[in-house]
């Protein structure tokens, strides 16, 4: 994500594609914004929801090493590196015409949708959101998208106002200029069956501790 641009300039990559796709958007990586929560904030979120962790090695390699509940568990050791909705759009409006993000867990929807509205009264300091604050935080929307049925879709902004000017949160020549999304369609559930599926998307039932995820297509405004 980070080397993007530089990887484009190298010729790697393409330096736009008709659509880019994200499937299972990671959690932790994407689900706290570094802007609007602190790393103490996180951390602790962190260590609550997933239980204790250290950084360790294992078989020779650099590990992270979480304690969640009876198990310890081993992942690779940036699993907890925070990089926050922002830098996941950044990416997709640099990238693309169209972005699709598929099979989201709520923690990663909701942070992403705070940063998608302009009302800054939807990106509290240092406010980790939780089934408890969110209908508070986001009132009307909070509805409106608990009430969607699986396949149904709602246009963003006939329930809040897109933002006009996101920030920049990857590295690149093009750092200092905002952007923004003229575009975006938000669809419940996982799978459909009008278009293809990752495998996490098809596993969604059985995730016992995960609820409904949510679709979210993005058009940047060039």
């Amino acid at each position: 994500m980070c080397e993007f641009d530089q990887l484009a300039r190298t010729g790697r990559l393409a330096t736009r594609y008709a659509i880019s796709t994200c499937w299972a958007p990671a959690t932790p990586t994407f689900a706290y914004e570094p802007t609007r929560l602190s790393r103490e904030v996180i951390q602790e979120q962190l260590r609550e929801t997933k239980g204790p962790f250290r950084q360790t090695r294992f078989g020779g390699e650099a590990a992270l090493e979480v304690q969640h509940r009876d198990r310890r568990l081993l992942f690779p050791f940036w699993k907890f590196e925070i990089r926050g909705p922002l830098a996941l759009l950044d990416l997709l409006a640099r990238s693309s015409h169209l972005g699709v993000l598929g099979a989201v867990d709520s923690q990663v929807f909701w942070e992403l949708l705070a940063q998608l509205l302009e009302e800054k009264r939807y990106r509290p300091t240092d406010q980790p959101f939780t089934s408890d604050n969110l209908p508070t935080i986001f009132g009307e929307i909070y509805e409106r998208l608990s009430a969607l049925e699986i396949g149904d879709t709602l246009d963003l902004s006939t329930c809040g106002t897109l933002r006009a000017d996101l920030p920049r949160a990857l590295p690149g020549a093009r750092l200092q200029d905002g952007y923004r999304f003229r575009s975006v369609v938000i669809r419940r559930g996982a799978v459909f069956p009008d278009m293809p599926a990752s495998s996490t998307a098809r596993r969604f039932t059985e995730m016992v501790e995960e609820t409904l995820p949510w679709m979210v297509m993005v058009v940047p405004d060039r």
